[in-house]
C-alpha cells in the first residue's frame, strides 16, 4: 500500500504531501486537480513500465505520450525540477524483510530540450533503520547486490535506474517494480465496452473497459463469478444470467462479386433476461448495466487478479443512485478481506459521498494555481456539525463546507 506520496512542480501539483490510506476519495470542483494525483501514478507506473521500445526507455515514453516536458511540468515553474517520493509497504513477504520502502527521483530540463532524471534513490527500512539499495546520483549507479553496494556503471540520464534494474529478480528494485506494475487505472467508456474480444485469458481489465467481454470470459473459471453474477442478480431486475456470443459475421465480397461471411474470432458478452427467450447482445445493454457489470467485476474479482492500488474516475457515470450505494456496501464487504486493493478515487456526487466516511475523503482546491490536498477528517468542525445529525456528508461536500478552511 502507498503510505505517502510526495510531488512537485508535476502539473498542478506545485507542492504536495499526503498521506494515504486504504480507501482515498477526492472531491472537489472541476479543474481542482482531483486526477493530477491519479495521473502522476500513471507516470510513474509507465515510467517503470519495463516495456520500453529498444531505442527509448519508458521515462521517454511517457513524457512522449503527453506531449514532452513542457506538458507536464507546473506551469509556475517551467524548468523544474519535477520531484517524487513514494513510501510504501510492500506487505509481508519480502525476501529480505524490506518491505518498506521509499523511492525518490527528481527530472529535470536538459540543455538540449528533453527530460532527464537529475537523481534518484531507493532506501528500504531493515530493523527500523533506512538503508539505499540503489543510488543514481552524481557521475555513477551504485546498487546493493546479494547484500554488498556495488557500481552497476555510468549514471543513468534517460530512463530510470529502477527500471533497468527492477528486471533482476535478486534485487529490492524488483519487489518495487513489482509492486508499482500491480496499479490499475480506470475511467469506464460504455461505448468501448460494446468492442467485441478475441476469446483470451485476461490478467487485468483495460482502462477504459474495451477488453470487458473477454475479462469476464476469463473470470467465469474462477469461483468468484458466482458471486458476481448474484450480486448482479440482487441488483438488476430480471436478469437471468451473463452470457458469451460470436461476434456477428461480416458480409465481404469476394473477387468474383459473390457475397460472402467472413470469419468471426471475436466473442462478446451479453444477458438473458428471465421472460425472453432471446438473449440482449452486448449492443442493446444500457451503458448503466455496462458500467456496473465491469465495476461489480473488479471489486468482487479473485485476489490473483487484484491489483495492490485500483484508481476509478467519477464511477458514479452512467449510474441509478441506488447502484451506487451497493458499489460502495460491496466496497466495504471486501475491503474488510486480507488482500483488497488500496483504492483511489474521484467523485463530484454528493449521493456517494453519502455513503462514505469523513475519514474518506481528501477536499482538492486550488490556490494561485496549485492543486491543496487537505484530510476533511482533519477538520474538527465537520466532525461536530456530523455528530449532530443534522446534515450529511453529502450535504456538507454539496453546500461547499467541505472546501471552508
Amino acid at each position: 500500500m502507498i503510505t505517502r506520496i510526495k510531488v512537485r512542480n508535476f502539473l498542478s501539483l506545485k507542492d504536495v504531501d499526503l498521506d494515504l490510506r486504504p480507501r482515498n476519495v477526492l472531491v472537489g470542483a472541476n479543474m481542482s486537480g482531483k486526477s493530477n494525483l491519479i495521473e502522476c501514478l500513471k507516470f510513474l507506473r509507465e515510467s517503470l513500465s519495463l516495456t520500453a521500445r529498444p531505442e527509448v526507455t519508458s521515462l521517454q515514453t511517457a513524457f512522449e505520450k503527453r506531449g514532452g516536458f513542457g506538458e507536464v511540468v507546473w506551469k509556475g515553474n517551467p524548468r523544474g525540477p519535477v520531484q517524487f517520493e513514494i513510501s510504501a509497504d510492500l506487505g509481508a513477504g519480502q525476501r529480505d524483510g524490506s518491505n518498506e520502502q521509499r523511492y525518490i527521483f527528481s527530472l529535470r530540463l536538459s540543455e538540449y530540450g528533453y527530460a532527464e532524471v537529475e537523481e534518484e534513490r531507493l532506501l528500504v527500512q531493515r530493523k527500523g533503520k533506512w538503508e539505499t539499495v540503489l543510488e543514481n546520483a552524481g557521475s555513477e549507479l551504485i546498487v546493493e547486490m546479494a547484500g554488498k553496494s556495488t557500481r552497476q556503471g555510468p549514471k543513468h540520464t534517460l530512463g530510470l535506474a529502477l527500471e533497468a534494474m527492477g528486471r533482476q529478480r535478486s534485487s529490492a528494485c524488483y519487489e518495487l517494480c513489482r509492486f508499482v506494475g500491480n496499479w490499475n487505472f480506470y475511467s469506464l467508456v460504455p461505448a468501448l465496452m460494446r468492442e467485441g474480444n478475441r476469446p483470451a485469458l485476461e490478467s487485468r481489465l483495460s482502462e477504459h473497459g474495451e477488453n470487458l467481454s473477454a475479462w469476464i470470459l476469463t473470470l467465469q473459471t474462477y469461483p468468484e463469478f458466482q458471486t458476481i453474477k448474484q450480486a448482479l442478480r440482487d441488483v438488476l431486475p430480471g436478469l437471468a444470467e451473463i452470457l458469451f456470443q460470436p461476434v456477428q459475421q461480416q458480409k465481404q465480397s469476394s473477387p468474383q462479386g459473390i457475397l460472402v461471411l467472413g470469419e468471426s474470432n471475436k466473442i462478446s458478452v451479453g444477458t438473458s433476461e428471465a421472460r425472453f427467450d432471446k438473449p440482449i447482445g452486448i449492443a442493446r445493454m444500457s451503458d448503466g448495466e455496462l458500467a456496473f457489470l465491469a465495476l461489480v467485476s473488479l471489486i468482487l474479482a479473485p485476489a490473483e487478479l487484484s491489483p495492490v492500488l485500483m484508481c476509478l474516475e467519477e464511477p458514479e457515470n452512467y449510474l441509478h443512485p441506488r447502484l451506487l450505494e451497493i458499489l460502495v456496501e460491496l466496497l466495504n464487504q471486501r475491503q474488510i478481506k486480507i488482500g483488497a486493493p488500496q483504492i483511489i478515487l474521484t467523485t463530484h456526487s454528493p449521493l456517494l459521498v453519502d455513503k462514505l466516511t469523513l475519514e474518506d475523503l481528501i477536499v482538492t482546491e486550488k490556490v494561485e494555481g496549485a492543486t491543496r490536498f487537505t484530510r476533511a477528517s482533519s477538520k474538527k468542525h465537520l466532525r461536530q456539525l456530523l455528530s449532530r445529525k443534522e446534515v450529511s456528508l453529502g450535504d456538507l461536500w454539496y453546500s461547499g463546507a467541505l472546501s471552508a478552511s
